[in-house]
C-alpha cells in the first residue's frame, strides 16, 4: 500500500522532472557525459569496466578512471 511518504508516486514525466528539481537531484556530471555517448560506446566502456574489475578487482582509482573515461595508462602530469 502506498502512503504520501511512499517513494512511488502515480504522475507524468512532467511531475517527475519537477518532483525531482524540488529535491534538486539532478544528474551528476559522470552521468551526463555517458549519457552523451552512444549505445555502441556505451556498452564498450560498461564490458572494459567488467573486464578489469575480473581482472584487477576492486580498485576505486581504476574504476572512477573508467567511468569518467580517462585512459588509465595516459601519462598524466604529476
Amino acid at each position: 500500500m502506498l502512503g504520501t511518504t511512499a517513494h512511488l508516486s502515480l504522475g507524468t514525466h512532467s511531475d517527475n522532472m519537477a518532483d525531482r528539481a524540488m529535491k534538486v537531484r539532478m544528474p551528476s556530471a559522470t552521468a551526463a557525459r555517458w549519457r552523451r555517448l552512444s549505445r555502441v560506446e556505451r556498452s564498450a566502456r560498461s564490458r572494459q569496466l567488467r573486464e578489469e574489475l575480473k581482472t584487477h578487482g576492486w580498485d576505486e582509482e581504476l574504476v572512477r578512471e573508467l567511468v569518467d573515461g580517462i585512459d588509465p595508462d595516459h601519462p598524466t602530469l604529476f
